[in-house]
């Protein structure tokens, strides 16, 4: 038996055993320990197995001149992957309020983490920015920003970041920016981490700060 072991989303899984006289496909449901149950109407060579049975474990008998024979169990399941993240870098400092300040002058870098690697789209104030589909994002202006994109194995899985960066312009007097002073701005670099009301910063001698996000 040889075939979709892994499958994206909602898409079926195909199977395929070598050719035999007559077919049955069987599945039982993933951490159930009823017996398996015939796949109604599966009595082909090929299986296209629903995704609303994953994941299960799946197996077929095939008969030829008479003799029947069973193959192995296998488990078929979709992709698992990590939520959308988001590395921040470049000119940039975080408010008192935790918002991402940027100063005049400043760029901030948004880059996409693995393994959201394809059909990438960043988007600021829910509007699409036209042409912005590399993993990096040159910031340089304030604004609520997102990203979508899916992974390299299941291109039509595509997932948004859960919830907006929010990048602020810092016009006060606690404006340090990287031409004020040369190098700070530069060693920091922040973790936005979906669905948390913190995010980490970083500097350059791995000094780690944890800070509360604000309104």
């Amino acid at each position: 038996m040889s075939g979709d072991t892994l499958t994206c989303g909602e898409e079926p899984a195909l199977l395929s055993t070598q050719q035999y006289d007559a077919y049955q496909w069987y599945f039982r449901l993933f951490g159930s320990n009823d017996p398996a149950e015939p796949i109604s109407g599966a009595t082909g060579q090929h299986l296209e197995l629903d995704p609303g049975l994953l994941p299960a474990y799946v197996f077929v008998e095939a008969t030829q001149n008479g003799c029947t024979e069973r193959s192995p169990e296998i488990l078929v399941d979709w992709y698992a992957f990590l939520p959308v993240s988001v590395l921040i870098e470049g000119d940039f400092h975080i408010t008192p309020a935790g918002n991402i300040g940027l100063c005049p002058d400043d760029t901030i870098l948004l880059i996409l983490n693995e393994p959201y690697e394809v059909n990438i789209q960043w988007i600021r104030n829910n509007e699409v920015l036209p042409g912005q589909q590399d993993d990096t994002l040159v910031v340089v202006e304030p604004g609520f920003y997102l990203v979508e994109a899916a992974p390299a194995e299941c291109p039509s899985f595509i997932e948004t970041l859960d919830g907006p960066i929010r990048i602020v312009e810092d016009l006060g007097p606690e404006c340090v920016s990287s031409t004020d002073a040369p190098g700070l701005s530069e060693a920091l670099s922040v973790l936005y981490t979906p669905g948390s009301d913190h995010i980490t910063v970083q500097s350059s001698n791995d000094d780690l700060l944890s800070v509360r996000c604000g309104g």
